[in-house]
Order: C-alpha cells, then sequence, then structure tokens
C-alpha cells in the first residue's frame, strides 16, 4: 500500500483489516491473505494504491483487530500510529486473543473505572491485565491456574513493553483471598464455576469488580453476592447471551 505515513497514520482504522505487517519507507506492508474476507471488503474502500509485492513477511497466526477501541495485533504486525491505543498478544495457549465477545465487554468496561490496583482473576493471555497498565489505570497483578497461559501473557506484556507495569503469577482462585482485593478492581471474565469459586474467597467488597464470561442465569446469584457486600451495579451489558456487570462500592 502506498501513501505517505501521515496520511496512512489517519487512515489507520480503515486498513487494520489489510492486516499490516510493516511500515516502509513509500507505504505499509500488508498481508491480507491472514483474513481475506474481511481484507477484500478493507480493500474495496481503501484510498490508496497498492501494488503485489514478492516479499515474504513472517505470517502471524491471528489477525490484528480493533476491538472495544484498541488495535489488537500480534507481535509480528505493524506498531500502532502515535496516538493509536494497542494491545500486543503473542501466540499461545491462554485464553483472549481471539476476539471472544466477554473479552470486548470487559474491554469496554474498564473505560469507566477510576485508576487503582487491580486484580485479573484468571487473566488467560493477559489481555485484560495489559489493558489495565496500557491506559494508565496503575499496576495490575494477572492470576491464572495454567502456565501456558501466564507464559503467553508474560511475552505479551514484554512484547508490549509493559512488563514493568503488570506482573503476572501461576495460582488457583481457591488461594485468593480479601487481602488480594481489599481496595482494588478485580477484572473477572470467568465461567460460571470460577466466579462461583471467587464467591467463596471474598467476602468483603473489592473497590469495583467487572464480572463476566457468564449468561444472565449464572450471573445473578453472583451478583447479588457483589451487592450484599456493599456494592452497586455501575454498567451492565450484553453481547449474545453472555452478561458483563460492573459493580462498584458503594
Amino acid at each position: 500500500m502506498h501513501g505517505a505515513h501521515h496520511e496512512l497514520a489517519r487512515a489507520f482504522g480503515a486498513l487494520v483489516d489489510l492486516q499490516p505487517i510493516t511500515w516502509t519507507d513509500g507505504g505499509l506492508l500488508c498481508a491480507p491473505w491472514i483474513d481475506p474476507e474481511r481484507a477484500a471488503r478493507a480493500h474495496t474502500h481503501c484510498p490508496f494504491p497498492t501494488s503485489p509485492t514478492t516479499a515474504a513477511p513472517q505470517i502471524p497466526d491471528s489477525p490484528a483487530r480493533l476491538v472495544a477501541g484498541w488495535y489488537r495485533r500480534t507481535d509480528l504486525h505493524a506498531p500502532a500510529p502515535h496516538r493509536w491505543r494497542e494491545l500486543v498478544q503473542v501466540a499461545g495457549e491462554g485464553f483472549g486473543p481471539h476476539d471472544h465477545p466477554t473479552t470486548e465487554l470487559c474491554l469496554a468496561a474498564i473505560e469507566r473505572l477510576p485508576p487503582a490496583r487491580a486484580v485479573d482473576v484468571g487473566c488467560g493471555s493477559g489481555l485484560l491485565t495489559q489493558a489495565w497498565v496500557a491506559s494508565g489505570r496503575g499496576p495490575c497483578q494477572g492470576v491464572d491456574a495454567d502456565p501456558a497461559a501466564i507464559a503467553q501473557a508474560h511475552a505479551s506484556l514484554a512484547a508490549a513493553g509493559r512488563a514493568h507495569l503488570g506482573h503476572v503469577t501461576i495460582g488457583r482462585i481457591e488461594a485468593l483471598g480479601d487481602d488480594d482485593v481489599a481496595d482494588a478492581t478485580v477484572l473477572a471474565n470467568l465461567p460460571a464455576v470460577a466466579h462461583r469459586a471467587l464467591v467463596r474467597r471474598v467476602s468483603i467488597a473489592p473497590a469495583a469488580i467487572i464480572l463476566s464470561g457468564t449468561t444472565r442465569t449464572d450471573a445473578a446469584p453472583i451478583v447479588d453476592h457483589y451487592r450484599r457486600l456493599g456494592m452497586r451495579t455501575l454498567a451492565c451489558a450484553r453481547a449474545g447471551r453472555y452478561l458483563c456487570t460492573t459493580l462498584v462500592r458503594r
């Protein structure tokens, strides 16, 4: 794709589905075959001239996307232009990098919360941990029982240049307690069974909590638990059958 960098940067949101790989002297090298259907639609409306290339870049294992206002890319995609918010996800086996609707709900919910220490329970690939620290809201500790997820979260934070802001460790929900959540924001994008395990460990109200990963039916008793601790609902959003509820301490 040919164009001045400042012009490409202004139109970058419309170019993400073309899968930008490398900024070049004359434009932007893209790999549309990573996601051909989306790339075909984006190419139809692309205002910049394009030409084929013989360059053979290393191909990412997943496509880049715009997710809840973030440019979510792999470490093999082109970095975002100045002032764009980005999240970097290296290849791995943790939950989170493949645009699950609950992840998008949580990323949007983070925008409503003030700065604080955060705990990302069941952090998976670390996307929410990274979003919390990248948005300048404060430090975040990610916890997950899966070593593969922790390895991916570590590598992703390092690739994004944020390893000093987010701390991820192997740990089970059953090991968490009131001391871990006191005066913290809890990011809990979890299946219902994991939410129920967390409820059994938390007997005081955290500063705020994002509850996602469950249906409305499963979420109701979990939300009620935190309301009984003295929390109120700040926002509620839905994507398909999934619900995301944000509560804050009264």
